[in-house]
């Protein structure tokens, strides 16, 4: 078994490109977090905070609503 547990990093935030870069370990709260206090959101995320990005993008978390996307779509 591998944990990603300690790759729970930000890497950074490109503005102009609108993108942010961190490590698959890092949860869905540390993200908000970090956007938050910068003025930023994601546009679609789950409800479960405590869930590690990686496993965000590999299930398939979305949005809510029929018309929303999913996190790995942005």
């Amino acid at each position: 078994m591998i944990s990603i547990a300690r790759l729970n990093g930000i890497r950074g935030l490109d503005l102009e490109a609108g993108t942010l870069t961190c490590e698959a370990g890092i949860t869905i709260d540390e993200v908000c977090g970090y956007l938050d206090k910068r003025g930023y959101a994601l546009q679609y995320c789950g409800n479960h905070g405590g869930q590690t990005l990686a496993g965000a993008l590999a299930t398939g978390t979305h949005g809510y609503g029929r018309d929303g996307g999913l996190m790995s779509g942005s």
